[in-house]
């Protein structure tokens, strides 16, 4: 007696079968219950009672943004909202419609709040005239760059050249210059005594686009390539993000892997900066954060311990990550 063995296909087809059919009824109830759309935490009306992620209000943040879902024919999609504190406390916000209904009414919102902003227990969203920050952030567009102003920092990111971002001041001192992606690449994997060839390459910018331009949140898409003297390859889009009253620039990196994956091993990826250091070596610390608990805190040039001593304020202030007292204050002025 003979059985035949199903082919790979055959398997594939009854497997599919039978996972959609074991599907099927979780796929209808969930039909079911978007049939009449997501209803939001309402506490009377329109209005939205939010909180922040289990119950706990950082103490402080870079800016915050999230999504709110709408029932079908509740709010048309060009619906303006305003924030507010339990207490009763505007809260400048800026809102977008992400999706909509097939009526055309509004299915999802994206709303955002700037650095520090609405750090309250609970808040509440409602349709109305948003508050304005008070120094909104600021977007600048001239044919060769974009310029960003937070309140706090300064950002221009040039249309064209290598660097993402030409340099980023605060307080009209420069903190960064010239930031750029790198790759690696190398053209094989080491196995035994062979060699292996490994090439750099850096971004080279085709766009920038400005997408949002406040007066809460500014995102700014820039689009390339990684490139060097005999290649490009590797297309990328990034988008800087940055938020009224922020010192920070969050950066999302995106790209698409068009090597060949039996040649074109990726053996690093990143963004560089070059950062200007005006301070005395002994005021220049570093700082790593881990997945645990706990800093690494060092400085580049330590004061303890050496064979003349500077003084225990000195040694305090570094310790502690401040600036030293000048040196004509320090007890052996011949420390370092």
């Amino acid at each position: 007696m003979k059985s035949e063995l199903p082919t790979r296909r055959d398997f594939v087809k009854n497997a599919a079968l039978a996972t959609a059919a074991l599907q099927l009824p979780s796929l209808l109830r969930a039909a079911e219950a978007a049939a009449s759309g997501p209803a939001p935490v309402s506490a009377a009306g329109d209005e939205v009672e939010l909180h922040w992620l289990e119950g706990q209000v950082p103490p402080v943040t870079t800016g915050a943004t999230w999504g709110v879902p709408w029932p079908r024919g509740r709010l048309a999609k060009d619906t303006a909202f305003a924030l507010r504190t339990a207490a009763g406390e505007a809260v400048p916000v800026q809102s977008w419609p992400l999706a909509t209904w097939p009526d055309g009414s509004l299915k999802w919102s994206a709303h955002t709040v700037a650095a520090d902003a609405g750090r309250a227990d609970r808040l509440v969203l409602a349709p109305g005239t948003p508050a304005s920050p008070a120094q909104a952030v600021r977007v600048t567009e001239t044919p060769d760059a974009v310029d960003v102003d937070t309140g706090v920092v300064r950002c221009r990111i040039p249309r064209q050249g290598a660097a993402l971002i030409a340099a980023i001041t605060r307080g009209g001192r420069e903190v960064a210059r010239d930031g750029r992606l790198v790759a690696l690449c190398d053209d094989g994997v080491a196995e035994g005594a062979g060699a292996v060839k490994t090439e750099a390459f850096e971004s080279e910018i085709s766009g920038v686009t400005v997408e949002q331009r406040g007066p809460v949140r500014a995102v700014v898409k820039v689009e390339g390539h990684h490139r060097n003297a005999g290649r490009s390859w590797l297309p990328f889009s990034v988008r800087l993000y940055f938020t009224a009253g922020g010192e920070a620039v969050r950066l999302m990196h995106s790209f698409v892997f068009d090597g060949d994956a039996q040649k074109d091993f990726l053996r690093g990826l990143g963004v560089r900066f070059r950062v200007p250091l005006t301070d005395p070596v002994y005021d220049r610390h570093v700082r790593l954060v881990g997945e645990a608990k706990g800093l690494l805190a060092e400085a580049v040039l330590g004061l303890t311990g050496l064979r003349r001593d500077p003084g225990e304020a000195a040694k305090q202030a570094q310790l502690a990550g401040r600036a030293c007292p000048p040196t004509s204050a320090w007890t052996d002025k011949g420390a370092v």
